[in-house]
Parts: structure tokens; sequence; C-alpha cells
């Protein structure tokens, strides 16, 4: 989902009105059933309906796919599909039907079913089999049944969508990128030959080439869509989507903002336009909206969950998103990772208990979240992954997920005689064969491990280089430095392979070498970032031990850089879910500092504050450490407390400007304005880019303490 940035032009008047406005209207619309010449309709007809009613104000219907996906999913599973589908959507009305060839056309029966329709409805039609009359005629069909006048200006909106339809031809690709399970950039390439005058076709052509990559061709496409047809909704928010991957923010708040004001319950629309939105509770409140026309977008309930700042309203979001998508991973990963950040991973292991014994849950990536788990509950980890292994014998998924739980807990020969069984029964897939590298090598057959690996790839540089990259995710530093260190060592290595040999020197404590490494990357190719952000990790460790040498064992450090990469990606929650490890694994003071960090961040203050301490406890005149502990001690109204450290971080280092304007909040919560004002002159004196952030509160104490 798009990051959220601070923009000046904030809808105010919509996100402020949620409370005020009455409820959507949520239709889900199904796939036709269709043979013969109508086929290319089956999805292409119910594309059609969604772009039509996602035109009104106060009607949302979700992407056909997502319906499509459900129903095959749950028809095995459950004994009321239309009950089960209708909860899951919280769906008012379900619209489906069959098309069928004639010699004078099609024959259309429009069914309709869900709340609005109890006892199920069947309404039949003839038309040309021409796409826009086909269209036309079934949507009209489906707003008087659903009881929804519209006036002239909005029909003849629908008049030129409608008029748009692409031919039979281009409806198959056109309806299965609609319905986002599929059509390729090429696919809809080939539309475009036949149907170069349809905005549905441009529009979901520049969405194909964006998920692509090609962002500036997708602007172009999405820019023909809208010449040909600037009221179709579906395509401006398209657009405003690909004006935000470019980076042009205004732009796409004004695309979305011109959706919102032609549909304020698009769903799509309202996320989007969210998380542009600079205010935290506007922005939540766009989101929640979002939910409430689509129940089942995941996007907006993660956004929601990231925007929230206690950790059990989290929790409780992640648990609603749950209900309406009990087969998202990304929402049970969320709340897992979540759950064992809090300090709960019992809790952590029930939710997966519980989501194991839902049929629409269960799959084989969920029981593979067990690898979450901490160590110490390896043992029901690897139960409870053995126990998907048997609910899903085709899958590898929770095979490879016990696999690694029993390497983490040191059962080698076991995890290798399991991967063997696996790479027996699956000889074709190659992650099996990658994690029996990885098993081997850990038992110190590098050697063996290297040729499993070749056996899949091939023997090249790039292939060491790949199992090296592997062997340092998985903990297993010195491993990967005896397969890098000779390739390194050749003169003509690139920055790449330097680089990798530095990180697994820093694996293995040797953060000398590994800085000269780094070095000698940025030697090679000056631009190389992976160096760069290496380095800079190496200098801002530094910083925060004053220089002092700290070893962390090779597990922890493994943790350790994952929690720094994690960080470096602004991915909070694996973060900390690193830091912990690489506590509990005897990372010592840099990795409890690091994890209070990332807690304060996250606004676990108290929490932080016990890191803190443990950290300064093992770097007792570190300033960094000193300065966010005492920072931490102010926000939770401890002056008492903050005074004292902030007063010893500054004296271990003067040159510390957060240090100096931190002492001065602090003498400003105890009211010794003379006192703050020092302190804050020191700091812009030291940092002129603190003045900004700082001149309001100094002129309020200078007027306070009479200066």
């Amino acid at each position: 989902m798009l990051k959220r940035l601070a923009i000046l032009t904030v809808l105010t008047a919509l996100f402020s009105a949620v409370a005020l406005a009455q409820g959507p209207l949520r239709v889900l619309v199904l796939p036709f059933d269709a043979s013969g010449s109508a086929e290319p309709y089956s999805l292409g007809l119910a594309a059609g309906l969604q772009r039509g009613l996602n035109s009104l104000e106060g009607v949302f219907v979700p992407p056909v796919g997502d319906g499509a996906l459900l129903v095959g999913r749950a028809a095995s599973i459950t004994d009321d599909l239309s009950a089960t589908v209708t909860e899951l959507f919280r769906a008012e009305a379900i619209v489906s039907g069959s098309i069928t060839p004639t010699d004078a056309g099609f024959d259309v029966v429009l069914a309709l079913s869900g709340p609005r329709f109890p006892e199920g409805k069947q309404v039949p039609s003839s038309t040309p089999a021409v796409s826009s009359s086909l269209v036309r005629t079934t949507l009209e069909t489906t707003l008087s049944e659903l009881g929804l006048a519209v006036d002239s200006a909005v029909q003849a909106r629908l008049d030129t969508l409608t008029g748009q339809a692409p031919t039979a031809a281009s409806m198959g690709s056109v309806g299965l990128a609609a319905a986002r399970i599929g059509a390729s950039a090429n696919d809809l390439a080939g539309a475009l030959e036949l149907d170069g005058g349809s905005g549905w076709v441009h529009s979901e052509y520049a969405r194909a080439l964006m998920l692509s990559g090609q962002n500036e061709a997708a602007l172009t496409a999405s820019e023909q869509a809208l010449a040909l047809n600037p009221n179709d909704i579906e395509a401006i928010v398209n657009h405003g989507i690909v004006l935000s991957q470019l980076g042009r923010l205004d732009e796409a708040v004004a695309q979305y903002d011109a959706a919102l004001a032609m549909n304020s319950w698009h769903a799509t629309a309202l996320a989007a336009r969210a998380m542009l939105t600079s205010n935290t509770q506007q922005a939540l409140g766009g989101l929640e909206r979002a939910t409430e026309a689509y129940p089942r977008l995941v996007d907006a309930w993660l956004d929601m969950v990231s925007l929230t700042g206690d950790n059990a309203r989290a929790l409780q979001q992640l648990r609603r998103a749950a209900n309406y998508l009990p087969e998202s991973i990304r929402i049970h990963r969320a709340f897992v990772q979540r759950t064992i950040s809090a300090g709960d991973p019992q809790g952590a292991l029930s939710y997966l208990r519980q989501q194991a014994g839902d049929a629409l849950a269960a799959s084989p990536s969920l029981y593979a979240l067990v690898v979450n788990l901490p160590p110490e509950l390896s043992d029901e980890g690897i139960a409870l992954a053995r126990e998907g292994g048997n609910a899903f014998p085709e899958s590898t998924i929770p095979g490879l997920a016990e696999a690694f739980l029993l390497r983490r807990s040191g059962s080698l020969a076991e995890a290798e005689t399991l991967l063997r069984t696996l790479n027996t029964a699956h000889p074709e897939d190659v992650e099996v064969v990658n994690q029996l590298a990885i098993t081997v090598a850990a038992g110190g057959r590098v050697g063996e491990a290297q040729e499993l690996f070749s056996s899949i790839s091939g023997a090249s540089t790039a292939v060491s280089l790949n199992l090296a990259q592997l062997l340092l995710d998985d903990g297993q530093a010195q491993a990967a430095l005896e397969i890098v260190e000779p390739l390194a060592a050749d003169t003509a290595a690139d920055a790449d392979t330097v680089t990798l040999y530095g990180l697994a020197l820093a694996g293995t404590g040797n953060i000398d070498g590994a800085r000269t490494a780094f070095e000698h990357a940025l030697s090679v190719d000056p631009n190389w970032q992976p160096a760069q952000f290496a380095l800079s990790q190496l200098n801002e460790q530094q910083q925060v031990t004053g220089g002092v040498t700290v070893e962390m064992p090779e597990a922890a450090n493994a943790a350790f850089q994952r929690g720094l990469n994690a960080l470096g990606s602004s991915d909070s929650t694996t973060a900390l879910l690193e830091f912990n490890e690489a506590v509990s694994q005897g990372g010592g003071p840099l990795a409890e500092f690091y994890r209070g960090y990332v807690l304060q961040m996250s606004g676990q203050v108290r929490e932080a504050i016990s890191a803190y301490e443990a950290a300064l406890e093992g770097l007792p005149e570190s300033d960094v450490v000193l300065n966010n502990l005492g920072y931490s001690q102010l926000l939770v109204g401890r002056y008492d407390l903050a005074l004292p450290l902030l007063r010893r971080a500054v004296a271990a280092n003067a040159g510390n400007a957060q240090a100096h304007m931190n002492l001065g909040l602090t003498f400003y919560g105890l009211n010794r304005f003379s006192d703050a004002i020092a302190a804050w002159d020191q700091a812009v004196q030291l940092d002129p880019a603190l003045q900004p952030t700082l001149e309001s509160l100094m002129e309020e104490a200078r007027s306070r303490s009479g200066q």
C-alpha cells in the first residue's frame, strides 16, 4: 500500500462527516455462467456491472475476482454457501446469472440473491450479440431490481461507459484484469489493437503496465483512458494510483478526490486517499470508511493497524479483519507478529491453533506462520507444523516450516531427514533443495551444500553468492564466510560480492574487517547502495556504543542483522521480532538498545524504557543510550528520572545536539525556563536545523521567564 505522506490539500469535509453518512449499498457481482461465443462475457459482463455500479453515489462493488475465488474456496467447505459469502462481504445483494448464445444474440438471465432478495430472483432478457447492448441492458435491469434511480447526468455517464464496452474478442482479457485475477500487459496490448477506442481497455492496460514496473508507460495509457472517458471512476482511481507510484502525490490526491466526489463510498479511492492524508485521525476515518464499504480490503485494514498507536486496539482491528478475511495470510501474520512483539507468544500460538480449526482459514501457509514463534515454543510450533503437513500432504510448506524449527532448535539430523523425505516426494520443489543445502551447511558440510545448491541452479559464482546470502539470512555467517571469502579475494570481484563478504564478516563479529570490506566495495562502485547502507549501519552502531566493541553470539548477530534490515525497510513489526530474538540469543546491550528504539517508535514507551535500561547496564557511558532513555522518561512524565540521565548524556558528549534539546524540554517541563533556553541555545548552536522546531518553545520560555 502507499506510504503515508503529508499532503496539504486534505479532504476534511469527507472524513469528518463519516459518522453522519448513511452506510453504503454493498453489492457483490459474480461471474456469469457462459459458454460458446458468450464465454468471454463471463467475467467481462460482471466487470461492466462493477464499473457501472461503482460510478453511483453510495454503492460499492468489489473486484469480481475476490468473490469468485472465495466462492470457489468455500463451495466444498460450507453447507450454506450463500450465507457464508454474504457474511464475509457484508453484501446486501449478490448479482450473477447466465448468458446463452442464440441465433438472434444472447439470452441473459439475471440472478439476484442475498438479503435484498431472500427468496432469490431471476430476470430474463434478450440482447443483440453486441457488447455495448449486453452491458447496457444488464446494467439497467440490475439498477431497476436494486431500486436505484439515476438522473439524466448519471445516465449520460453510464451510457458513455457502456458504449465503450470492448468487443467479445477483448472482453476475456479485460474481464480477467478488472477481476484482479490475471491478464498480462501483453494480453491487453493485443486487446488495444482491436479496441483502441475503449477506455476500459486502456485503463486495465495501464494497471497491468504499472504492476510490471513500467510506470511511465502506465501513465500514458492511463491518460488515454481518461481522454476517452473522463468520467470512468475505475479509470480515475487507477490514474491516481499510477500518479502515486510516480511520486506525483498532489496530482494523485486530485484524482482520488474526483473519484470520491462521484462516489464517496468507493473503497479503493478512500483507502488510497487516506494514506495521503497528513492528519492521522482523518486518515483513520477514511480507512474505516473503506472497510465499511469493502470489509475484505486487506490493505485498508493493515494501513489502519499501522496508524493505530494502541497495540490492544490494533489487535482488535486485526481480529475484525480476520472475520471477513479468514484466508488472508497477511492478516494472520500481522496478528501473530504483533502479539509476539507485545510479549505474548502463547497468545500467538493459541491464535494459530484457533485459525487452523477454521476450515476457511486453514491452509499450508497458515501453518507456516509457526516460524515466527520464539525458540521457547519450538516444540509446540513443530507439532503444529506437523499437523499442517498431515492436513495438506500435497504441500511442502508446512514441512519446510517444521524443518526450519528443527534446525533452529539444533535437531539438524531430524531436519535433514525430513527435508530428504520431502525431496523424494517433491523432487521438483526448489525450495526444499534450498533448505536442505542450508541444513547440510549448518552441520559443517559446506561443500556438500554447494553441490546440492548447484544441482538446481548450475555451478557459477552467482549460485555460490545466492547460497551465501541464504546462509546469512538463516544465521549461518561462518558458513557463508567460507563460501564468499575466496570469491571476494579475486581482484575482479564486484561490489556485490565484496559487500556480501563484509556482511559475513559482520555476522561473525569481525566489525573492523566488515568496515574495510564495505569501503572496498564503495571503491569498486561508489554508488553501490547496499554497501552504503551497511557502512552507515556500522557507523550508527559505533555512535550507540561510543566505540566500544560489542560482541554477539552468531545466532544473536544473525537476528540482529535481520532486524536492522527490517528497520531499514520501515517494517517495525518484523524488526521488533528480530531484535527480541537477538536479545534472547544473548545479543547484549546493542540488541537491547535497538529493541528499545523500535518499541519507542511504536508507541510502547514503558517497554522501551526497560530495554534502554538493560542497554545502559552494558553501555553506561553511551550518550546515545542515555539520551534515548532520558527522552523516554520525559515522554511518560518522569522529569525527575529524565533530568539526571540527560545531564549524563551531555556530559558524556557535549556535541550531542539531541541530548541538549531533550534536556531543555525537561527543564521546560520543570518550569526552569532559563535553564531550558540555555540548553536549547546550545542545541541550535550545534545543529541549526533544530531552530524551526524549537523556535516557538523558546519564545514561550523567554516570555514565561521574563526575558
